[in-house]
């Protein structure tokens, strides 16, 4: 599919899993003021429940609000993955406390060091009992 879309900026095409369908919108972002509209376009996405893809430093990931079900198993819908294998919360900031039970001195400290960057750091999740929660914070950067 990427030689359909490779030379332009944006192309659709929906695919069907599971009984769910899926609109698929692609969009290239280069530039973060010549592209901004892509992006709020993929944060009402999320906002309204729904996943998008985007570049981590290591690897492409699908994305959703955290702290919204639907959106979050339409993730493990779409890559078809088992429910009892956790998926990794992407941060913008250091502040998780919505996120996480507590934040131990320990992994403040890695926090303060490593981050942003590759590093994923596991801790209890806010609201359920015994879970747990994998959260990375990544360096992104735009060419201006």
């Amino acid at each position: 599919m990427y030689s359909e879309y490779k030379n332009s900026k944006r192309t659709n095409f929906s695919v069907k899993k599971e009984g769910i369908s899926l609109e698929t919108k692609v969009a290239i972002v280069n530039d973060l003021e010549k592209d901004l509209i892509y992006i709020k376009e993929a944060a009402e996405v999320i906002k309204s429940g729904g996943i998008v893809a985007f570049p981590t430093e290591t690897v492409y990931g699908l994305g959703a609000n955290a702290l919204d079900e639907n959106g979050v198993q339409k993730i493990f819908i779409a890559k078809g993955r088992p429910q009892d294998n956790p998926l990794i919360v992407h941060v913008a900031s250091k502040e998780i406390s919505d996120l996480v039970a507590e934040v131990p001195k320990v992994a403040k400290k890695i926090m303060d060091k490593f981050w942003p960057g590759p590093l994923t750091i596991i801790l209890k999740k806010m609201f359920i009992k015994n879970g747990w929660i994998s959260i990375l914070m990544v360096k992104r950067s735009f060419k201006n």
